[in-house]
């Protein structure tokens, strides 16, 4: 998961200068997670879609 880590160290800098705000960001990466926990054929699961 290291990786990971220094992704989002690196996302997290990207997006500062962007100057968009964390929590949304935060919000997409943990929504990715769950796309990337739970693969069904490619589709997002039952929880992404009432989020």
């Amino acid at each position: 998961m290291t990786w990971l880590v220094n992704f989002s160290a690196q996302a997290e800098k990207f997006l500062e200068q962007q100057q968009i705000p964390k929590d949304g960001v935060y919000e997409l990466v943990q929504k990715a997670l769950m796309r990337f926990r739970n693969p069904i054929n490619g589709q997002s699961t039952e929880e992404d879609r009432n989020n």
